[in-house]
């Protein structure tokens, strides 16, 4: 079971450590419909953090494969590992 403090909104992946990608999925400011802006939270708001990293790694070569992208970005994303 996850942990108390652990956003009910978010997934784990298991018991396997891995490096990850840390982006906020709580209270960011976007756009909402009618032209209107607000907070809002979830995994929807934290993909296009991590999708703009892929961007840029892209950016610096766009003829990367996409597992390469998935290696560089995780290979290099939390030397300290996180544990979930």
């Amino acid at each position: 079971m996850f942990p108390s403090n652990y956003p009910e909104n978010s997934t784990r992946a298991g018991s396997t450590t891995l490096n990850y990608v840390v982006a906020p999925g709580e209270n960011i400011y976007s756009t909402l419909p009618n032209n209107d802006f607000g907070n809002q939270s979830g995994t929807s708001f934290a993909a296009p953090h991590v999708a703009g990293v892929a961007a840029l790694v892209l950016s610096a070569n766009p003829f990367l494969t996409p597992e390469q992208v998935e290696y560089m970005i995780t290979t290099t994303a939390n030397s300290n590992q996180v544990i979930v």
